[in-house]
């Protein structure tokens, strides 16, 4: 029981820690892995299985629900909801998730997955060391320029991306802007423990 305490207060450290555009996107991994093939990968739910929950739902109604199960509306959803997520750091991703009202995913990270941009900028474009450089801090014409022509740099040659439509290019490049608001913290994970 010790031990487990422990645990718990090391995992309410580290999630305190963590940015809020990362906890994020780790509830809506989560949300997709235990909730949406009852409740949808949108949250709306399935009429007579499960619930809408892109209504407006408290963070602590979620998680008590998540963690202990819901049996409160029988007569809609007869078949009430098991507990899904023991685990009260996890179950409080999840529920903040949801109590934000399933934020959406920036249109240009897809194409930025795609593209696979991480593998030499990193994940939150602060670049790799001796890889490529970081991006976040670009302008749009310099990004859509540099997708569109490729760029030769120091380290080596980025590839140019001229199969993209404008609008693709357009999405990428507001996408990696808006990496600038993250903060350092990826920089220093990322460049300076090397």
């Amino acid at each position: 029981m010790e031990k487990e305490k422990r645990y718990l207060k090391t995992l309410e450290k580290i999630m305190k820690k963590i940015d809020k555009e990362y906890l994020t996107e780790a509830g809506r991994a989560l949300f997709l892995e235990k909730c949406a093939f009852c409740h949808g990968k949108d949250g709306k739910g399935r009429d007579g299985f499960a619930a809408n929950l892109t209504r407006r739902i408290s963070k602590k109604s979620a998680k008590y629900t998540i963690q202990n199960g819901g049996h409160n509306f029988k007569k809609s959803f007869p078949g009430s909801m098991p507990p899904m997520v023991p685990d009260p750091v996890l179950a409080d991703v999840i529920a903040d998730y949801v109590a934000q009202g399933f934020p959406p995913v920036h249109p240009g990270k897809k194409i930025f997955v795609k593209a696979q941009c991480a593998r030499c900028h990193g994940t939150e474009g602060v670049g790799i060391r001796f890889r490529a450089p970081n991006i976040r801090y670009f302008d749009l014409s310099t990004i859509a320029a540099i997708l569109r022509n490729g760029k030769k740099g120091i380290i080596g040659r980025m590839p140019a991306y001229a199969h993209f439509s404008n609008s693709q290019i357009t999405s990428l490049a507001y996408f990696i802007i808006s990496l600038s608001t993250s903060g350092k913290r990826a920089y220093i994970r990322n460049n300076l423990r090397q």
